[in-house]
Order: structure tokens, then sequence, then C-alpha cells
């Protein structure tokens, strides 16, 4: 029975471990003790959890951008948090549900009534929406909105919250304090760690509140309800807090997916096979029985099947998942990171960076080591310039028998190189840019703005 209705969760930042249903925490060694997250885990357990689900990007506009349209960046447009536009050609979840016939509604951002680059025209993930609301939670107008909707006609409902996101429910002053203290004494990111999974076990509990409260309405009723993350957080030494450069490690790019729906979707699977976040438009689609495709086509495929037990997770096998990270790049400056995720092996590559652009990532890590505030952005641009130094351009990773990602197999296995480097080459070849994809112009009012949202989200000083 298809559903009438979609509700689609975002918990920003949201690392695949940070549930306690998540098979695999190796990662977080004696601290995953201390993250215990009933709410999700029963609305998991009473669906299909996919623990093993790859990010496009680590960071939020780009990342959401590929959920929404199913795409990679090359099509849809959106390089970086505000300075990208979604292309006009690519078509959001938002604008073709509305054309089916769905009364659309998002509930996203932090804080009181702030929505960042979910409210921002200029970068274009707003597209679609008959209601908009801003801010950390739920607000009581979009619960009036749902109480309304529901019985009266189809409806979707995006909610995101960055509830998760650093500061971690503290300021971004006692933040950066526990990053200098941590790196201080050796240890990043422990403190720092200990606080995130402390505020994830808050998330669940406020969400737990609000999954009981939507039963309540009968907003689950005929629902398919989708929760994910963007990205998730390293929170290690060995792997960066989400930002620029970097990304590639485990805790970042590897977020969860729970598809929800009591008689469509098979309860209690946990599934490890790798899936992209792209994947997530074309299977809503297929689940909602929707007669859609976007113009451009999508880059996911739809998971469905698997989804509904008429498929094994075994057909998931073979997959190839992409995923890239910028420094202000636009179509003629290539990524400083891109990768793929194939079964259990992972390859990343910094070959493509132009040597000016190594230069740059130089002079911002000199200029940021010698600021108290941007300590953790200096141990990221850390890690990679020393794998610059080394001359370690490309790695190849076992993350089944190597979680942490301290064993580069590249110079052992050079025909699995090639041939994962060779498909890494020909998909980037296809999926060149359109020369559309440029920053957007602004003013002076729009530059200030802009970073007033930076700084409020701690990616700016």
């Amino acid at each position: 029975m298809q559903p009438r209705n979609l509700l689609l969760i975002s918990l920003d930042t949201l690392r695949f471990d940070a549930l306690s249903a998540a098979p695999d925490r190796r990662l977080l060694g004696g601290d995953a003790a201390l993250a215990q997250t009933p709410a999700l885990d029963r609305v998991a357990s009473e669906g299909t959890f996919f623990t093993r689900a790859v990010t496009t990007a680590p960071y939020t506009s780009t990342s959401h951008a590929s959920i929404f349209t199913g795409t990679y960046w090359p099509k849809h447009g959106v390089l970086g948090l505000f300075h990208f536009q979604m292309l006009a050609e690519a078509k959001p979840l938002a604008e073709a549900l509305r054309e089916h016939g769905y009364r659309t509604a998002q509930n996203a951002g932090r804080g009181s009534n702030d929505g960042d680059m979910f409210e921002l025209d200029k970068v274009g993930l707003n597209r679609g929406y008959d209601l908009q609301v801003f801010g950390g939670w739920m607000k009581p107008k979009t619960l009036g909105w749902l109480r309304e909707a529901t019985g009266a006609g189809p409806w979707y409902l995006f909610f995101h919250t960055m509830a998760v996101h650093r500061p971690y429910g503290r300021s971004h002053r006692v933040f950066r304090a526990l990053v200098r203290r941590d790196i201080a004494e050796g240890k990043p990111f422990r403190r720092l760690r200990r606080l995130y999974l402390r505020n994830v076990i808050e998330v669940d509990r406020r969400f737990g509140n609000l999954w009981q409260r939507l039963q309540e309405m009968g907003a689950l009723e005929d629902t398919l309800v989708v929760i994910l993350s963007d990205h998730g957080e390293g929170l290690s030494v060995h792997s960066t807090i989400h930002c620029n450069p970097g990304g590639w490690q485990e805790g970042v790019c590897r977020v969860p997916i729970i598809f929800w729906r009591p008689g469509l979707v098979k309860a209690g699977q946990v599934i490890g096979e790798p899936i992209s976040t792209v994947d997530v438009a074309p299977t809503i689609v297929d689940l909602c029985g929707l007669d859609w495709e976007p113009h451009l086509g999508f880059d996911g495929t739809s998971v469905a099947g698997v989804v509904r037990g008429e498929k094994p997770a075994s057909a998931l096998k073979g997959r190839e998942c992409f995923f890239f990270a910028t420094m202000r790049s636009g179509p003629d400056v290539p990524p400083i990171m891109r990768g793929m995720v194939k079964g259990t092996t992972k390859y990343v590559s910094f070959a493509q960076v132009l040597p000016e652009q190594w230069r740059d990532l130089r002079r911002k890590y000199t200029e940021a080591l010698r600021s108290r505030k941007k300590q953790s952005r200096a141990y990221n641009m850390r890690q990679l310039l020393e794998r610059y130094d080394r001359g370690e351009l490309e790695l190849l990773l076992d993350v089944a028998n190597d979680p942490k990602e301290l064993q580069n197999m590249a110079g052992d296995n050079p025909d699995l190189l090639d041939t994962l480097r060779s498909v890494m080459n020909q998909w980037y070849d296809d999926n060149h840019p359109s020369a559309s994809t440029r920053p957007v112009a602004m003013d002076e009012a729009e530059r200030k703005e802009v970073k007033r949202r930076l700084r409020q989200l701690g990616y700016l000083e």
C-alpha cells in the first residue's frame, strides 16, 4: 500500500554510530556507551536501517541539494554553503511533489527563527514549499499546518534541525575552549566527542517527544518517514570535524538512513551494504508510486525493493558511491578532495588539486594556527597538508578491517588502485559541472548577512 504523505527528517551532523542501534561503533571506543538513543532506535527497529550510507559532501547545502534532487553536485550546482545556487534545471522533491498535488512545507534551521541556507533564494533549497517555517525545532505553526493537512490530501513535510550540530548545545566560546584543551593535551577531540554524544542523547529525547506527538495527532498513520543526516562529525585524532578541507573519514562521510512505514517498509532490517544519499529521492518516488523523473535524470538508484523486503541486501553489492569536498571551487577548479566507496573499500584522491590550491591551503593554515578561535580548522588543514608533504595523494582504505583508516593500502594494491582511480576519473569526466555553476552575485548587504550566518554556525570567526 502506497503512503499518502511523506515526512523527511534531517538531523544535521548526526554520525552513523551515534545511534545506539548502530551495529558498528568501534570508532567511538569506550565513549560509545555514553550515547543511548532509545527513541531513534525504536523507529529504526520498526523500519529499515541503512548503516553505511555515504553522503555526497561534508557540508549542509551541497548534501541536502543531493538528497532533494537525487543528483550529485555537477547536476544540481550547489558547491558550498551559501555561495552557489541550485541550477534552474534541477528539480527538488518539494517542487515535484507539489506538482503531483501534495501540500508542501519545510521547518528548517536553528535557533528561534533562523533558516540559514534553507531560507535563501540565492541557495535554492527553499524551492517548492507552500509553507516555510524557520528555527531549530518543529514549531507550533508547523504542527498546526500538519493538523489541517492530515486527512485533507497528500502532504510533504521536510523537518531539519541543527540541534546536533556544533557547538553541541553549548556556546561557540565553550566549543573552542574544549578544542584548544584537547589539542594541547594531545587528545583531539576527546572532550568534544563526549559533549557531542551527550547532546545527541538530548536530541533523541526531544525526537521521542515529537514522535509521540505526531502519533497522537494521527500524522503518521498514512505516512512514509525517512530519517537521515547530511553528514557526520569526525571527533577523533585521526578524523576532522566536518568542514573544509577533508571529510573523507568514516565519521564524517558515513551517515544513517532510516525508512519507516508499517505495512510498506520491512521492519527490523539492518543493512550494511553502502548506499548514497542520492538514492533517497528516487527511493521516495518509487515508494510513493509517483510517475516522475527529473529532466536531468537521477544519479541515484531506487533501493525500494530492498526497503520493501522484495530484494535481499546483497542486491546492493557492487554499488559505487561518490563524494567530494571543495575550497570555494567552481567548474574550472577541481575539488580539493574526491572519493568513492565500493563495498568496504574507499578510494580518496587529492592528486587533481592544483599547485595554487595547495599554496592557498598552506597560507590559510598558517593564519588559522595563529588564531585561538581557529584551532579545529587548523587541525583539519594540517592533516591534509601532512599527506601532501609525504606525497600521499591517493588513499586506498579497508574500512571494515581498519575503521580508523590508518593503513593506506595504495602502495600494496596497484591493480585495485588503478581500477578505482579509473572509475573515479571516468565518473568525473562524465559528470563535469555545468558552466552555469558559478558563485552567485551578492551585494554588500548580502555578503554581510552570509558572514553573520557563517559566524553563528561556527565556520567564521
